[in-house]
């Protein structure tokens, strides 16, 4: 109980400075992986590993499942067509050449690893989580069309890497012996197609009922909130007991859920994202735990591949997606460089280490994807307000013909981000003030 009362406090704390830490690079998911490494020890002595590491999967699943829901449910297809070229390359150029390039890295860097693993490794830190920064989300200064871009790539590439991280799960598991072969190339495939049925039902007669009861008259306001949540939950049970795949279960339901729904609002989304917002502060803060108890293990081999990641695997990919697309040079930089690693790497590094004990470097797997979250979480959280600064100055130099600034129709971002538009602005503002003053 003193250590649920310990993160308890850490959230209290937070809260009660929030709007003053808004004017910091020191972003939520940067303040709880901090808290995480200062409360590890003691954590770490309260709970033996396999508490901690249940809880920490059950957390992350959740909060993933709530994410993979509401990012889906934001996803207007009308408005796709017309903002689809940029985000179309990020998904599929720029996302398939990344998991390329770190395999390659990962096999280069740890002889040890099977190609498989290697591959295992490179799927799980190919999705990018704009979630860790809202400030460039935010900001009207970063041109819609590229933060439209970001917005689709991460809504999307969750849901796209998801049945190639349980495919190779599944290979790594038949490299050890697995004795019905047949099944493990199969099961991520059945898998996604229950969860695609799952996800269809749930997200169609959950949408229906709500949009009846909100005709009729039938749902109260204080209500109306818990329905997305609800709908979530159980989108993951039933894929999970049909044995389906429950985050792809989730994102389906989430997207034909708003389908269903047409012009659902604020109303219905807003409890939601609190939890899934709570929910990932809660798995940053484990992250910490975990990470500072596994800092003896790190040698520089994780640490370079961890930069590499960040920086390189990522970066060459999108500039070779982006080829033709006309776009400055400081707009592809800034495609590439803000590219996140948070909770789908996290949750699905996890996955490996608890569930699928079979492949021999699990351990060296979770702790690649650990450090690399831990440096994504601090070095994204700390750059995106000055970057966003420096490259919105740059981008109102580019024009109106400019290709960064073609129309577009842009899609919701959530609505925490939205209400702190403001504030965000007004820290953009700041940054920008002392680049001119240099």
């Amino acid at each position: 109980m003193i250590e649920l009362a310990s993160i308890a406090a850490v959230f209290l704390a937070f809260s009660l400075v929030s709007r003053r830490l808004e004017s910091t690079i020191l972003t939520a998911p940067t303040v709880f992986v901090a808290a995480g490494v200062v409360l590890g020890s003691s954590l770490i002595r309260a709970l033996d590993f396999a508490q901690v590491a249940t809880f920490f999967l059950v957390v992350g699943v959740v909060a993933l499942s709530l994410s993979f829901f509401n990012q889906a449910s934001r996803i207007n297809p009308a408005t796709l067509p017309g903002a689809a070229a940029l985000p179309a390359r990020l998904l599929l150029i720029g996302l398939p050449l990344t998991i390329v390039a770190g395999t390659l890295l990962a096999a280069g860097l740890f002889p040890g690893l099977t190609l498989i693993e290697a591959a295992l490794l490179g799927v799980i830190l190919a999705p990018a989580d704009t979630g860790l920064i809202p400030a460039v989300m935010a900001s009207q200064r970063v041109p819609v069309r590229i933060r439209q871009a970001l917005n689709v790539e991460s809504s999307l590439n969750d849901g796209i890497t998801t049945p190639f991280a349980a495919l190779f799960m599944a290979l790594a598991q038949i490299r050890q012996g697995a004795a019905d072969v047949t099944f493990h190339w199969l099961w991520p495939l059945t898998a996604a197609a229950v969860a695609l049925g799952v996800g269809v039902a749930v997200g169609g007669v959950g949408g229906w009922l709500l949009r009846e009861a909100d005709r009729r008259g039938w749902i109260s306001p204080g209500f109306q909130g818990l329905v997305f949540p609800s709908l979530t939950m159980i989108a993951l049970s039933v894929a999970y007991v049909a044995s389906g795949n429950y985050f792809i279960a989730c994102f389906v339901a989430g997207m034909t859920t708003a389908w269903v729904l047409r012009d659902y609002g604020e109303r219905h989304s807003r409890f939601s994202e609190t939890a899934e917002h709570m929910f990932s502060l809660v798995v940053l803060l484990i992250l910490g735990t975990e990470f500072v108890e596994r800092l003896p293990s790190l040698d520089w081999r994780i640490v370079l591949y961890a930069v590499l990641s960040l920086t390189l695997v990522r970066m060459v990919p999108i500039a070779i997606a982006m080829l033709g697309k006309k776009l400055h040079w400081q707009s592809v930089l800034f495609l590439g460089w803000f590219g996140p690693r948070g909770l789908a790497s996290i949750v699905l590094g996890t996955l490996v280490l608890v569930t699928v004990p079979g492949i021999p470097h699990t351990e060296t797997i979770a702790l690649v994807v650990m450090t690399t979250a831990v440096f994504s979480v601090v070095l994204h959280g700390a750059s995106a307000i000055p970057l966003a600064a420096h490259y919105g100055r740059r981008a109102s130099q580019f024009g109106v013909e400019a290709p960064e600034n073609r129309p577009v129709v842009e899609m919701p971002i959530r609505l925490g981000w939205s209400r702190q538009a403001e504030q965000i602005e007004g820290r953009i503002a700041a940054w920008e003030t002392r680049l001119r003053r240099r």
